[in-house]
């Protein structure tokens, strides 16, 4: 009678050839740009970059006599500074693939609230009447230094395509903000009330 034997080395060799896939797959990319992280595909294709970049702050001020903070913010490339200089000259395409909008408040405006949302389907500054029905986010001016979120995700697959880099005023979403006297309490004179910045996290590929 033959004897099996009760340990088998082909587990043996399919665990060493794991171990020596990760450390593979943790060696340091010598063509990565600093502030980016290699992005390793599913299958054998063009790798892809990712990064977080933040724009520029925005100031948010009210008018003389109706209070009113009336404001569109189109989150594109164009919000980051220098965009074309730095990234153009090394890659070609470029995508979003996430935007976190912070609006901090530094006003010390009481009462009165600033409400805030994501529109994909106008560019328009908003009204009154658009933003009593609008859903977003209502932050009182009061609360000074305080800094409030915002998520965007792509939801239609056309804004994951991937576009070239040197075109930068692609607006898949705008940042909507409104405030006024008569409806959301916002002083009656001239008061910068907030500022916004927004944290883009994109994905590169294909070197220029």
């Amino acid at each position: 009678m033959f004897q099996q034997s009760g340990k088998s080395r082909r587990p043996e060799r399919r665990g060493r050839r794991n171990r020596q896939n990760r450390g593979n797959a943790n060696q340091k990319n010598p063509y990565s740009s600093p502030g980016l992280t290699q992005l390793i595909p599913a299958y054998p294709g063009q790798p892809v970059w990712a990064g977080k970049i933040q724009s520029l702050p925005t100031t948010l001020t009210t008018t003389v006599t109706t209070g009113v903070v009336s404001t569109s913010i189109g989150i594109d490339a164009d919000l980051i500074q220098d965009f074309s200089t730095r990234f153009n000259s090394t890659w070609k395409e470029y995508r979003c693939v996430k935007a976190v909008s912070e609006v901090r408040m530094f006003s010390s405006v009481n009462p009165g609230v600033l409400k805030f949302w994501f529109d994909e389907t106008s560019a328009t500054a908003p009204t009154s009447s658009v933003a009593l029905h609008a859903t977003g986010r209502e932050v009182n001016f009061s609360e000074v230094d305080t800094i409030h979120f915002i998520t965007w995700r792509p939801s239609d697959p056309k804004d994951l395509d991937y576009n070239s880099t040197a075109v930068t005023n692609l607006n898949p979403v705008y940042l909507k903000l409104y405030s006024d006297s008569a409806f959301f309490g916002a002083p009656t004179a001239v008061t910068s009330v907030a500022s916004v910045r927004t944290t883009f996290t994109l994905q590169f590929r294909g070197f220029a």
